[in-house]
């Protein structure tokens, strides 16, 4: 072989060579692509398996979540343990008139659970409402509130509510019963924070006036050991509010008001004078309270009792006879308990029963007699006990004769003895 030839064949070889080492190169690269490929499919398809078992362990912990807080399984225990809840807690917060119906929808296609939908009517102040919706939402389980009516009632300070409540009962929950939950939902820590950013507004009536105490009836004089009963009157120029009372200040811990009646009763302990300080609050929006009153009540010891006769012979003994015998005046008193006539004059002391006074004036139809340090007149035919206390006589200026007592005729004055016994007439 020449040379050329062997150029001619070292060539054609290296080609054959090159040619014969590419075909093996793409043949290799092309199964180690395709293997690649294959691994990042199968690598990918582990991701997503990955993904989807994360997503269905995630999708049955939030199903068992809900299952927790569902209604119960049992869709005829579900609506009566609920439909019973949303009639207590109606009551519970103070509104009337509750009336609840429902309807059942059955979940189509892969069936979770069944949705009832309650429809509610009831009446009720705006706080009442305020009180019911923080109950709702304060317990955790599957139910909204999918629409809210209220409607002001004419002449009065309630409203007409209408609510559409929807619920969720998950097959998988217990059967049964329903059972509260505490939840998370409120924003605001108590119901009574809710009441200051809603019911203070007053959105549904004019602004709120303030009553006022206008009087206390009942004696603020009271003896030791008995009991002090006194009772305040409030007005409020809104005539829908009614009015409470509070006591804001009192001597003793014992002392205690009705806040509906405003009666006020207090036994007291010592003498002296004891001060109270009372108020009237309405129930507007908000409720507003009146200047604060004080009452002063006075307690001293009780006197001790007069001693009173069984039968008092006063009371019976009546003026019988008015005489003129020879210029001196006589009386004649009949006592009809006893069947005696006491015969007196003027000047005579006498005492009947409990009576005790002395003859001073004897007129034509009457006579006058002091008794107690008082001047009395008694008239023919009244009993002696209810002789009127009559005024003194006035002092007469110097040189002018002493004025006598009224009578309907002075008889003449004369000398009598200190005292003329009783005689039976």
């Amino acid at each position: 072989m020449n040379p050329r030839e062997r150029v001619l064949a070292v060539a054609v070889g290296g080609t054959l060579l090159l040619i014969f080492s590419y075909l093996t190169y793409s043949y290799i690269a092309g199964k180690f692509s395709s293997r690649q490929a294959e691994i990042d499919r199968l690598e990918a398809d582990i991701r997503k398996f990955k993904q989807q078992d994360l997503a269905g362990k995630l999708a049955n912990k939030k199903i068992d979540e809900f299952a927790a807080r569902s209604l119960p399984a049992n869709i005829e225990v579900a609506r009566t343990e609920y439909k019973n809840w949303l009639l207590s807690e109606i009551a519970a917060a103070g509104m009337t008139k509750p009336d609840v119906s429902h309807t059942t929808t059955v979940a189509e296609g892969i069936q979770l659970a069944d949705k009832m939908t309650f429809s509610v009517t009831c009446r009720g102040t705006l706080p009442q409402v305020i009180d019911f919706l923080y109950a709702f939402y304060e317990v955790d389980w599957l139910h909204r509130i999918s629409r809210l009516s209220l409607r002001p009632v004419k002449d009065d300070k309630a409203l007409n509510v209408t609510m559409t409540i929807e619920t969720l009962s998950l097959h998988k929950a217990k059967p049964g019963p329903l059972v509260e939950r505490p939840g998370k939902r409120l924003a605001l820590g108590s119901r009574d924070e809710y009441h200051k950013r809603i019911a203070h507004r007053n959105v549904y009536g004019p602004p709120n006036n303030a009553p006022q105490i206008t009087g206390v009836s009942g004696s603020k004089d009271v003896y030791l050991g008995r009991s002090a009963e006194l009772t305040l009157k409030g007005t409020d120029p809104d005539p829908l509010d009614k009015v409470r009372y509070k006591l804001l200040d009192a001597p003793d811990s014992d002392a205690r008001l009705d806040e509906a009646t405003g009666r006020l009763v207090w036994v007291p302990k010592a003498e002296g004078q004891f001060e109270f300080t009372v108020q009237a609050i309405d129930d507007g929006l908000p409720n507003l309270p009146s200047r604060p009153e004080k009452i002063v009540i006075n307690v001293t010891r009780q006197p001790p009792p007069v001693a009173r006769l069984d039968f008092d012979h006063a009371s019976y003994t009546v003026l019988t006879g008015v005489l003129d015998l020879n210029g001196k005046g006589e009386i004649w008193l009949h006592n009809r308990p006893a069947g005696q006539t006491v015969v007196l004059h003027e000047g005579d002391a006498f005492q009947i029963g409990s009576i005790r006074g002395q003859v001073v004036e004897i007129g034509q139809y009457d006579f006058t007699f002091r008794a107690d340090g008082k001047l009395r007149r008694l008239a023919t035919g009244e009993p002696l006990d209810k002789a009127a206390v009559i005024p003194e006589p006035v002092a007469a200026a110097e040189g002018e004769p002493a004025p006598q007592p009224a009578a309907t005729q002075p008889a003449s004055v004369a000398p009598a003895p200190p005292a003329s016994g009783d005689r039976a007439g």
